[in-house]
């Protein structure tokens, strides 16, 4: 589904690297997950690359009906990642991007559950990784684990800032809990990890009538409804293409330093009313733009007036970059939309 809107110059030559692997795949149904193995099956059909995966998923049914062009060599396992039967085959990596959908987060999952998933289900992936002589894991981590954000960019070595005993938290702690259970397994054992500190994306496949306020803005703008910030505008966010975002994963999957993280997003910083108002002139109805006024606003994490990310390291360590900018992004996001309507 997404495959045209891949950056295949950039991403070829790591599935090619990634020839005859097996890979277990956990969030593998999630939007990540859903762009990941839409260019594993690209690059098995193109490149001959003979890549196969194995999916966790609770509903392999609903996967499969979600997800139906997808290569004979991924297979769906039915499971919970707290406590799914550990498969008899090896595998030679493992993607750990396992949380509470973004669906159940909007319709307000516990916080508790959050934690309890991430601290588990990681647990899990480490009992794998173990009995199936895994190289190494990359774990989807997020910004979030920085907490409340005091700069205009948060490198990697911030000092974090979380606050537990904010309501909204069990994201960002369950996440650290995560980074701090696969850092033990690396420094005590052979495993290799690398962690993938995710902030903020656009592109085709987000959802458009949940919590996130660039793909809200889009469906108001192709619906030809008012748009509507949800504050005051004055918030700044940064926005990073789903095709970069598969190559950065597949790079640092590759070639990430064992035992550090690095975050992931763009570091172009815009507002949200600026956001707004790009959205506007970029779609077809130019619609009003409405603002509700509060200072921010926020679903199942804590409300901040900055996320952006520092990628100095990302950049000078493995030569990553921003290569799709966020009005060609947004462009993208009208023009498959457009097609889905059709």
């Amino acid at each position: 589904m997404y495959e045209s809107y891949l950056p295949r110059h950039l991403t070829d030559p790591l599935w090619k690297r990634l020839a005859n692997a097996k890979l277990f795949i956990t969030g593998g149904t999630g939007q990540f997950g859903h762009w990941l193995l839409d260019s594993l099956t690209d690059a098995n059909i193109r490149l001959n690359s003979k890549i196969e995966a194995t999916v966790l998923t609770r509903t392999p049914d609903l996967a499969k009906a979600k997800m139906p062009n997808l290569c004979s060599r991924i297979r769906f396992l039915k499971g919970e990642v707290e406590q799914f039967v550990l498969p008899s085959e090896k595998f030679d990596f493992i993607i750990h991007m396992a949380t509470t959908s973004a669906d159940e987060t909007f319709r307000g999952s516990s916080q508790t559950q959050k934690l309890k998933m991430l601290f588990e289900g990681t647990q899990r992936i480490i009992e794998l990784a173990q009995y199936s002589s895994a190289k190494r894991i990359l774990f989807t981590s997020s910004g979030a684990v920085y907490g409340s954000q005091n700069c205009d960019q948060v490198a990697e070595t911030a000092l974090m800032q979380l606050d537990p005993l904010k309501a909204e938290s069990g994201l960002a702690l369950g996440k650290s809990v995560a980074e701090f259970l696969l850092s033990q397994v690396s420094a005590e054992t052979n495993l290799e990890i690398v962690i993938a500190r995710c902030f903020t994306f656009v592109g085709p496949g987000l959802p458009m009538d949940l919590h996130y306020a660039i793909g809200n803005f889009i469906k108001n703008a192709v619906d030809g409804n008012p748009i509507l910030i949800r504050g005051d505008g004055t918030a700044v966010r940064s926005y990073m293409f789903m095709g970069d975002l598969v190559w950065w994963l597949l790079k640092l999957l590759l070639d990430g330093k064992s035992g550090e993280a690095y975050n992931v997003g763009s570091d172009l910083p815009i507002s949200i009313l600026e956001l707004a108002n790009k959205v506007a002139l970029l779609g077809d109805n130019s619609p009003e733009i409405l603002t509700q006024g509060h200072k921010s606003y926020s679903v199942g994490v804590s409300a901040r007036s900055i996320y952006i990310p520092s990628i100095e390291k990302a950049k000078s360590e493995l030569g990553l970059k921003i290569s799709t900018e966020i009005s060609s992004a947004i462009l993208q996001t009208f023009n498959f939309l457009k097609k889905s309507d059709c």
